[in-house]
């Protein structure tokens, strides 16, 4: 796996880009879901695959700046190789079915069976391809020491993304991309892409003036500028339309 890395927010350079400038920061488990196998036999996979390559060359065409954190960067990392583990099992797993499908390909159920495996194959290549490609377009930064304390009162608080678990490293790669905010026009957008609603969703669990407070700091610490985004589909959505 190659990487882009800067040393600090303030040195990214995203000039070339049109106005509005579109940010996308990358929380960890978006880039790892594409090797997670059982994200890739969903009724909408096809569709999930397109909206994945339409991100990524949108990002290859400089219509969208993709960021995130150098913590993130370590958490893709370190979970890498038991994803890539379980994604191998799963791809071996389809083709010895394929294999073994091969000898009965005379029975017609057999053969839909092993159409189906075959799709499968082409589902782990393509989801191998797209995680490499996404991987490295994403530029990571250096985050600042400063936001440590962000975290601790996050945790300490219960405010979002801390709410929830009380994880202190989604609350500290929250803080740093709000900075993000600090270092765009007015008129640019800031998405923050993740897939972890436990953490990032003020859901009906909690109670009324639970849910009020919560939604309060967000919107004060965002100021309106970075939305939160929970799948693929609401992304291609606000890029593209």
């Amino acid at each position: 796996m190659s990487k882009n890395i800067v040393t600090y927010l303030s040195e990214l350079e995203a000039s070339g880009f049109s106005a509005p400038r579109k940010f996308v920061f990358f929380d960890t488990c978006v880039v790892l879901d594409l090797i997670r196998e059982r994200f890739h036999f969903q009724p909408n996979n096809v569709n999930y695959f397109k909206a994945y390559q339409k991100l990524i060359t949108a990002i290859q065409e400089h219509q969208v700046f993709a960021i995130s954190s150098y913590m993130v960067d370590t958490e893709i990392r370190s979970n890498y190789d038991d994803r890539k583990t379980e994604f191998n099992s799963a791809y071996n797993n389809a083709i010895n079915k394929i294999k073994a499908l091969q000898a009965l390909a005379k029975y017609q159920g057999n053969i839909k069976r092993r159409v189906n495996y075959n799709d499968r194959y082409r589902t782990f290549t393509k989801a191998e391809k797209m995680y490499n490609e996404l991987y490295r377009l994403i530029t990571f930064f250096e985050e600042k020491i400063e936001y440590d304390q962000f975290a601790m009162q996050h945790v300490l608080h219960k405010l979002i993304p801390a709410h929830a678990e009380h994880e202190y490293k989604d609350a500290f790669i929250w803080g740093n991309c709000i900075d993000l905010k600090n270092l765009t026009h007015e008129e640019d957008k800031i998405y923050f892409f993740t897939t972890n609603t436990n953490d990032y969703v003020i859901n009906d669990k909690i109670s009324l003036a639970e849910r009020s407070r919560l939604q309060e700091r967000l919107d004060d610490e965002c100021g309106g500028k970075i939305e939160i985004i929970t799948n693929i589909f609401a992304l291609e959505g606000k890029i593209f339309h």
